[in-house]
C-alpha cells in the first residue's frame, strides 16, 4: 500500500476513534468500537494500530502537530497576531462549547490509568505554552500586543485551557460565560 493511502487510512482511523473517545471516554473504548466506526475489518485496523492506547496517543499527537502548523503557515504568511492568537482561542472554545464531554476528558483518564505515560500530557502542555509564547512574542514584535514575559504568560493560557477543558463539562457554563473568560484573559495584553 502506497505510503499516501497507508496515511489517508491511519488518519480516517484517527478521526473515526475521536468520535468514539469523545463519546465514551478512554477507559470504556475497545478496539471493535472503533473496528465498528471505521466499519473495516479487526486486521484491517490492526495492521495500523495495536492498540486503544496507541490509537489514543496518535490522534493525542497529530492533533498537537496541526496545531502548531497552523500557528507556523500564519505566523509565516505574517498574519496578524492578534488574528492568530484569537483564531486559536475561538477554536479552543468552539472545542469546549461542542464537546461537553471533550477528547480532554478521554486524555485526563487516559493519563491517570496510564501514570507512566503523563510525560506525554507534559510534551503537550509545553508544546501548546511554547506556540503560544511564539504567538506572543511574534505580536509584541509587530506593537500588537504588550507583555513584559511572554513565556510566563503563555505557560499562564495553556493552563487556563487546560483547566476549562477539564472543568467546563462538569459546570453549566453557557457560551457567552466563555467568551467573557476569555475576554477578560486577553484584554490586558492588547497594546492600545
Amino acid at each position: 500500500m502506497s505510503t499516501l493511502k497507508a496515511d489517508m487510512k491511519r488518519n480516517y482511523i484517527l478521526d473515526k476513534a475521536r468520535d468514539v473517545f469523545i463519546q465514551k471516554g478512554f477507559a470504556a473504548v475497545t478496539m471493535k468500537d472503533i473496528v465498528e466506526a471505521c466499519d473495516i475489518s479487526r486486521g484491517g485496523l490492526y495492521r495500523y494500530y495495536g492498540s486503544t492506547r496507541e490509537i489514543f496517543l496518535a490522534l493525542f499527537q497529530r492533533d498537537a502537530k496541526e496545531e502548531l502548523e497552523r500557528v507556523e503557515v500564519a505566523i509565516w504568511e505574517e498574519m496578524s497576531a492578534r488574528d492568530i492568537l484569537f483564531s486559536y482561542m475561538k477554536r479552543q472554545k468552539c472545542a469546549f462549547e461542542q464537546e461537553r464531554t471533550t477528547l480532554s476528558n478521554a486524555a485526563y483518564e487516559f493519563f491517570l490509568e496510564n501514570p507512566d505515560d503523563r510525560v506525554i500530557f507534559q510534551w503537550q502542555f509545553d508544546g501548546i505554552s511554547e506556540m503560544l509564547r511564539e504567538i506572543l512574542e511574534y505580536g509584541v514584535r509587530k506593537g500588537e500586543f504588550v507583555l513584559p514575559d511572554t513565556a510566563a504568560f503563555a505557560r499562564h493560557l495553556a493552563l487556563f485551557i487546560n483547566s476549562m477543558q477539564l472543568s467546563l463539562p462538569l459546570l453549566n457554563f453557557p457560551g457567552p460565560r466563555i467568551e467573557e473568560q476569555f475576554g477578560l484573559l486577553l484584554r490586558p495584553i492588547l497594546a492600545s
